[in-house]
């Protein structure tokens, strides 16, 4: 125990695996490059990014929370 006080740990958020948080995010910056690049909109390029980035996570937050109904044939 020292001077100043201990820091605050906080859980990881257990709906989105973490390495997806920032899917949306990544999704647009690489969609506003690849569109710069090839002579689009960077804007376009960016919706669909961050477009897609969505999708990702909806799919992910579908397939983590759907019941295993396969273990229920077995037992």
């Amino acid at each position: 125990m020292g001077i100043y006080p201990e820091p605050e740990i906080k859980a990881l958020p257990k709906e989105i695996p973490w390495g997806l948080a920032n899917t949306p995010t990544t999704l647009t910056v690489l969609g506003l490059s690849l569109a710069k690049s090839m002579g689009f909109s960077p804007m376009l390029g960016g919706i669909a990014g961050a477009v897609i980035g969505g999708v990702i996570i909806v799919l992910v937050d579908k397939a983590s929370s759907t019941p295993n109904t396969t273990a229920k044939l077995f037992n």
